[in-house]
């Protein structure tokens, strides 16, 4: 069922539609960011499904398989329940050559029905990580009991494992559980994986559908394991336990190898994670992220955040607003949503009428994001790993 209709939603809907139309005739330099717009917005503006349908019909007729845009607006229309999403993902399941794994990764949150023909088909097929992809699809959808990855495993490349775990498995933590019939079977790749954070997504895709192998592990190994490792198995066995988190004292190096992304990047996903749990030695490495001038990026815009919301810190939510209220563009709207998590809903609203005026995308993405919030279209928090990574660019 589609949210209900509002007038201010009519012009965001048109800036979305003209951005996603634009796009599909001359690809944007801001493809990403606008492929992330499409994913968080698309499902919450059924007023724009049409232009997005016809974007993505554009495109799939080109064979234009690799374009973000793509794969995001297909899977916008499924989670919105619209009947051309159907037809234009098993366009692309019918063609193994191309498919994408975000496409198997927009079916399988969806239960839209007539996939699993496509699915099947795929999973059948002569590419080990697309057939892997289209089984776990099946599996979520629960059409399948997941047998077929036990056998599919060991013929992944590492390559291929880890473009898995980028483009489906993290993806599938954010919707319903898997079943615990299929859960045993991740073993292989998770038995394979050297990296700590990709080893995560696996063990929570499969602790999720119920099976203890993951806990057990990350439990004995902070215990038995090398001294230099156990902090970090400790912190794994806790995101997968849940409850208090442990006496750990971590640094940005260790929570760098705990994040899914590589640990090159220096990613804080794991800090965020802390900061939300209010995790005891974390609170110094918030301040540290957030910094002692203006909030100039995402990163210390959602230290603020937990800062704010979990430490009741001095000065954090001031921060917000100044940042909310100023010129960033990489601080101004994360920290909009910020102000609108922190229970400032009205101040949150009117800075966001500023931003849906703003030439650029990620801006008005999320002030796009605060109104439909405040107009009861989600009632969620705004600022998450999922929206922080889709507006960035980076998911």
């Amino acid at each position: 069922m589609h949210a209900r209709r509002s007038t201010g939603s009519l012009p965001t809907a048109a800036r979305l539609a003209r951005d996603v139309s634009s796009a599909a005739t001359k690809k944007a330099s801001t493809e990403l960011r606008l492929a992330g717009a499409v994913r968080v917005l698309g499902p919450l503006l059924p007023e724009a499904s049409a232009a997005i349908s016809g974007a993505c019909a554009r495109l799939a007729r080109r064979g234009a398989w690799a374009r973000p845009l793509l794969v995001a607006g297909i899977g916008a229309l499924l989670d919105a329940g619209h009947e051309d999403g159907v037809a234009l993902a098993e366009s692309g399941l019918a063609s193994p050559e191309a498919a994408p794994l975000g496409l198997c990764a927009a079916v399988a949150r969806s239960r839209a029905r007539g996939l699993e023909p496509p699915l099947l088909r795929l999973a059948s097929g002569r590419h080990p990580h697309l057939a892997y992809a289209a089984e776990l699809a099946l599996v979520a959808r629960g059409s399948s009991p997941g047998a077929r990855l036990a056998e599919l495993g060991p013929r992944l490349r590492e390559s291929s494992r880890v473009a898995l775990v980028d483009e489906v498995v993290v993806p599938l933590l954010a919707g319903p559980p898997l079943s615990a019939a299929a859960a045993a079977h991740l073993s292989i790749l998770r038995d394979a994986e050297r990296h700590l954070g990709r080893w995560l997504a696996l063990a929570e895709l499969a602790h999720r559908a119920g099976d203890g192998a993951p806990l057990l592990e990350a439990e004995s190994r902070s215990r038995a394991g090398p001294s230099a490792t156990r902090a970090s198995w400790s912190l794994l066995a806790w995101a997968l336990r849940g409850g208090p988190p442990p006496g750990v004292r971590p640094t940005f190096d260790l929570l760098a190898r705990l994040s899914d992304r590589p640990t090159a990047k220096k990613d804080l996903t794991f800090l965020h994670r802390l900061g939300d749990a209010r995790a005891p030695g974390v609170e110094a490495l918030l301040v540290s992220t957030m910094g002692a001038g203006p909030l100039t990026d995402l990163d210390g815009v959602r230290a603020a955040r937990a800062l704010a919301l979990r430490y009741a810190h001095d000065g954090a939510r001031a921060r917000l607003v100044e940042a909310a209220e100023g010129r960033r563009e990489a601080a101004r709207g994360p920290a909009t949503a910020a102000l609108y998590d922190l229970g400032d809903t009205a101040r949150a609203v009117e800075l966001a009428g500023r931003l849906l005026e703003a030439r650029a995308l990620a801006p008005f993405a999320w002030g796009a994001l605060v109104r439909l919030a405040a107009d009861g279209r989600t009632s969620r928090p705004l600022l998450t790993e999922v929206s922080a990574r889709a507006l960035a660019g980076e998911a």
